[in-house]
């Protein structure tokens, strides 16, 4: 396990917390140290896959009482480099493993891996990926561009840019999509900038920016240097642009002044990012009202997304049922999770029928006066339930909302017919003259009769 310092005292935690509600239960943890030496303090150092088959098979304590049934869990903590590695040995002797951080192909792949689990809310998630289709139908925005950071610390906006672009112009009726990869990591020629916000004034009103906030902060200080900000345009972003980080990095002071400019954008933009209680996870974990908020233990559940609760629920279950349970079966095992949703003291976790957790997505408005963004809506899909749900008016920066899809004279301005407009104006001239001229002949010829 890497990162001890701050993952252990939440599984410390969460087995205490097993023991006081499930006193039935007899349960141990041990951690599984890497023997790398790690040197950056933020070094991920997890285990690797031997090491964990080294623990499994020499260090790993049996039953307390002989003919006891066990169940063996491998839960993984925040990051991996060897997740893939862990997954297979794990499969391969048929127990459970818990990612709680990033996970690979195999977890969806449920005929070779059956015992794999995932808790970890992610915006790769398809839920997350699909919302975006889901805002857009909501409102029937026929034309749509991307924008993704194609550079940067991370290549998830670009992975997840791409399956939003594969999702959106896959359906019908069909969106018409641009597509536009641009690296804005770095100085930025604002040049770049007016060709990225060019292409989008002529082929939509509605764009996606996926890349982190400090990022996405240097298009939208331009689009409001060129009165693109003014309510007849939308941007929907990925990362909260009011938090105090740009992405995985800390803001630092040389940053501010791009967060105070690009905060004058904001009315103009919509937030869609991961929630927890109809919050977005980026301000709050949980609510104030559970009994674990501590500062550490919130730090675990924001960065780490780790908990117990649903594990020892199942073993509960299993334990009462009449028939006997195999407990060395981690198939069965992993399958008791599937499509199921878990009331635990941090919040509802739900797993698809695959065994991934189901994220619940926000998608916010900017709130002025607040210097935050407010959730108006949610996509947390449930069986009688599988579309957006409204938690409260949207408020809008000025202009029509939603924001229509195509201006009145289209994108170029030549959508409205003048041509007629000016024929029918000339009629009516024509028409007004005639009326002039006949009235002024019946006048005259009146005269010279008397």
């Amino acid at each position: 396990m890497g990162a001890l310092r701050f993952v252990g005292p939440a599984f410390q935690t969460a087995l205490e917390e097993v023991k006081r509600d499930y006193p039935f239960l007899n349960m141990s943890q041990t951690f599984v140290i890497t023997t790398d030496n790690v040197v950056e303090e933020y070094t991920c150092g997890e285990s690797s896959d031997i090491e964990i088959a080294e623990y499994y098979y020499t260090r790993r304590q049996t039953c307390p009482i002989d003919g006891q049934d066990c169940w063996t869990l491998f839960i993984l903590s925040g990051c991996t480099n060897s997740i893939a590695g862990q997954q297979r040995f794990a499969n391969g002797v048929n127990k459970v493993l818990m990612a709680s951080g990033v996970t690979s192909a195999y977890q969806t792949d449920k005929s070779s891996f059956p015992t794999l689990l995932s808790s970890v809310i992610t915006q790769s998630s398809p839920i997350f990926l699909a919302t975006f289709l889901k805002l857009i139908q909501l409102y029937q925005w026929e034309h749509v561009t991307i924008v993704t950071e194609i550079g940067g610390l991370s290549k998830g906006y670009e992975s997840g840019a791409r399956g939003i672009y594969r999702l959106i112009s896959s359906v019908t009726p069909q969106i018409q999509v641009t597509f536009i990869p641009v690296s804005l990591t770095g100085p930025v020629n604002v040049s770049v900038l007016n060709n990225i916000l060019d292409r989008f004034a002529a082929s939509s009103r509605v764009m996606i920016l996926a890349a982190d906030s400090l990022l996405a902060n240097k298009l939208l200080i331009q689009a409001r240097v060129r009165g693109m900000t003014d309510g007849s345009y939308v941007y929907i972003i990925t990362s909260s642009a009011s938090v105090p980080f740009s992405g995985s990095r800390l803001r630092n002071i040389s940053d501010e002044h791009h967060f105070e400019e690009a905060r004058k954008s904001y009315p103009s933009c919509i937030l869609v990012d991961l929630g927890a209680d109809r919050q977005f996870i980026i301000n709050q974990a949980m609510a104030p009202t559970y009994p674990f908020v501590d500062a550490w233990k919130l730090a675990s559940k924001r960065d780490y997304n780790y908990t117990y609760p649903p594990d020892k629920q199942v073993a509960n279950e299993l334990r009462l049922q009449h028939l006997p349970v195999d407990f060395n079966n981690g198939a069965l095992l992993a399958k008791q999770f599937f499509g199921r949703t878990f009331q635990t003291k941090v919040g509802n976790v739900t797993f698809d029928q695959l065994g991934q957790r189901v994220p619940q997505v926000l998608i916010g408005y900017y709130d002025v006066d607040n210097d935050s963004f407010i959730p108006f809506l949610a996509y947390e899909p449930r069986p009688n339930f599988p579309e957006l749900e409204n938690l409260r008016q949207h408020k809008w920066s000025g202009g029509l909302w939603p924001v229509p899809s195509t201006p009145r004279c289209g994108f170029n301005g030549m959508g409205c017919d003048t041509r007629s407009a000016f024929q029918s104006t000339a009629i009516g001239v024509g028409l007004s003259v005639v009326v002039l001229i006949s009235t002024a002949a019946l006048l005259v010829g009146r005269r010279q009769v008397h």
